[in-house]
């Protein structure tokens, strides 16, 4: 009798069909596409064991678009902050013409070949025109008003920042202190942080533009 096949196997056996839409396999459950400068369309395989017979999961995509700038600039802004694998996403169902949560049941053996062949089909139907939609700072700008990112508060005035909007960046940064209770704790202080390494960077490269003039 053949062993129960675990959750990395399963995604693993997806590797072939998301490899054959142009995607590349950055670990088992994360596969990347770059595209414009800066920009990368990223796929993030989620699962779940319950509801599902044994040695199936389902299997939930999550498409996503990376801006590489605006995340070194997050990162640098918050040390502890833990980086997302894409700027803006959303799960994959919500794309279609369905537009709920969507599962697909897979497991390693040959049976499930069209199931693969379906979600990686599904990708490249509705995935990568999402993605399309939003690879300029103009459009992520309106991605984030939709609420498609996880950090809309922090990436705002970071993606404002790029486009050159000083003014508008700097008064997103200050709405994070807006409604901060007065007595300090942990939250409350690294927002202060984080407000602060960011008026901080502003005003050096607003420094820089004058020096440069």
């Amino acid at each position: 009798m053949s062993a129960t096949p675990s959750t990395s196997q399963i995604l693993r056996s997806l590797r072939p069909s998301l490899e054959a839409i142009g995607l590349v396999r950055r670990r088992d459950s994360f596969y990347t596409m770059d595209t414009a400068p800066g920009f990368a369309f990223c796929v993030g395989l989620g699962s779940t064991v319950g509801g599902h017979p044994k040695g199936v999961r389902g299997v939930w995509p999550v498409v996503g678009v990376r801006h590489d700038p605006t995340e070194r600039l997050l990162a640098q802004f918050r040390a502890l902050r833990t980086p997302l694998m894409h700027t803006v996403g959303t799960p994959l169902g919500y794309l279609t013409p369905m537009k709920q949560f969507r599962e697909w049941e897979l497991s390693t053996s040959q049976q499930y070949d069209d199931a693969r062949y379906d979600l990686a089909s599904a990708i490249q139907e509705w995935g990568m025109p999402f993605f399309r939609a939003y690879d300029s700072l103009e459009s992520l700008l309106q991605a984030l008003d939709d609420g498609l990112s996880l950090d809309a508060e922090h990436t705002r005035p970071v993606v404002l920042l790029q486009l050159g909007r000083i003014d508008d960046a700097l008064a997103a940064a200050s709405a994070l202190l807006a409604g901060l209770p007065p007595e300090p704790t942990e939250y409350t202080e690294s927002v202060r942080e984080w407000v602060a390494r960011f008026n901080a960077e502003v005003h050096s490269r607003v420094s820089e533009e004058r020096e440069v003039r």
